[in-house]
């Protein structure tokens, strides 16, 4: 999501009861941006957002046991 969005997404993880929830955040605004700027935007949040899921994958497995 966008930096103008930031606390509307922080209310609703918060109203979804999901205060922990990763947020990664992108240039604003996106409508703007070529082709090739959203592709070197997704290149630059790869990881950010892979790092999100892996993190998660981790917990649950340590909560499992």
């Amino acid at each position: 999501m966008t930096p103008p969005f930031r606390t509307l997404a922080y209310r609703r993880r918060e109203s979804l009861h999901l205060p922990t929830l990763p947020l990664v955040f992108l240039p604003h605004p996106m409508m703007n941006q070529s082709p090739a700027e959203i592709e070197a935007i997704a290149d630059r949040v790869a990881d950010a957002v892979a790092r999100v899921f892996l993190d998660q994958a981790v917990a649950d497995v340590e909560a499992a046991g």
